[in-house]
């Protein structure tokens, strides 16, 4: 039995994942607290994530055309 340091509950050591399989060291979150903090971190980058994702994607965009349009006055 193991305590979760977030949720204070005590837990078979099976719900915590190994921080280092090779020691055998597990983390100090249980799996649910971990799955809950991550599910929660990407719903706050979602947006962010979507937004350089779509600047990004127009930044290509523009080095593309203006890669052609180089090309084609240099290469008639």
């Amino acid at each position: 039995m193991k305590q979760c340091a977030h949720c204070r509950e005590f837990k078979p050591l099976d719900e915590f994942v190994y921080s280092n399989r090779l020691l055998g060291t597990r983390q100090k979150h249980c799996r649910d607290c971990i799955s809950k903090f991550n599910k929660a971190s990407y719903a706050k980058k979602k947006q962010k994530d979507k937004e350089k994702i779509y600047e990004n994607r127009r930044k290509r965009g523009e080095a593309a055309r203006q890669y052609v349009w180089e090309y084609l006055s240099n290469h008639p």
